[in-house]
């Protein structure tokens, strides 16, 4: 449905599709089916913004309760994007996403979408933190400052870390094969630690 209303949305919904992208021309049908199937919407804010396309129904989707998921489309063509900090202020800006629902957006339900829910996408423990330290004191800065890279530069993953009120102690593993080939292909030839959150004392 990106550049007209071919009724895509719904038959992702219909088939049980993991995600349907793009989905400018979206129709209201497409809408509803997707807000009652597991089918997560995704939408590429950077790829309207250069196409100056017709933003995707990003409000209608939120009020009927279908999940979202925010995605930068890079392509050299029409998305020449892979800042993910740029995406969620161009989602707030083109799609009016607010920033808590940006960061849902960008973690856990693409994490999902890959079938990779049981280990990324949320601090839990148990699950790899898989995680960027922001300087920012609140997230909706990400959104507010477009162009600026919120991360924080450090050269030691901390030991502690606090969130939702628990404290965690960081852990690192080395050897995961998963972690060493995306840093590969991130154009680093060394084994970087894998690090797992687990409760204080564990």
């Amino acid at each position: 449905d990106q550049l007209g209303d071919s009724g895509a949305a719904a038959a992702a919904a219909r088939l049980g599709a993991r995600s349907a992208d793009h989905l400018n021309h979206c129709s209201a049908e497409g809408v509803e089916a997707l807000a009652a199937s597991d089918t997560v919407a995704g939408l590429l804010p950077a790829s309207t913004f250069f196409l100056r396309g017709k933003p995707a129904p990003a409000r209608a989707l939120r009020d009927a309760g279908a999940p979202i998921a925010l995605a930068s489309d890079a392509n050299p063509g029409t998305s020449p994007v892979v800042s993910m900090p740029e995406v969620i202020a161009m989602a707030a800006g083109v799609y009016e996403v607010p920033p808590l629902e940006a960061l849902a957006a960008t973690t856990l339900n693409p994490a999902w979408v890959l079938g990779l829910a049981d280990r990324l996408g949320t601090l839990e423990i148990g699950k790899r933190a898989d995680l960027v330290l922001l300087e920012e004191a609140s997230f909706a800065h990400v959104a507010y400052r477009p162009g600026h890279d919120p991360v924080q530069r450090h050269r030691e993953v901390p030991e502690h870390l606090a969130c939702g009120g628990l404290r965690f102690r960081v852990r690192h593993r080395r050897g995961d094969r998963g972690v060493d080939t995306l840093r590969e292909l991130g154009g680093h030839d060394r084994s970087s630690p894998v690090v797992f959150v687990r409760r204080q004392g564990q």
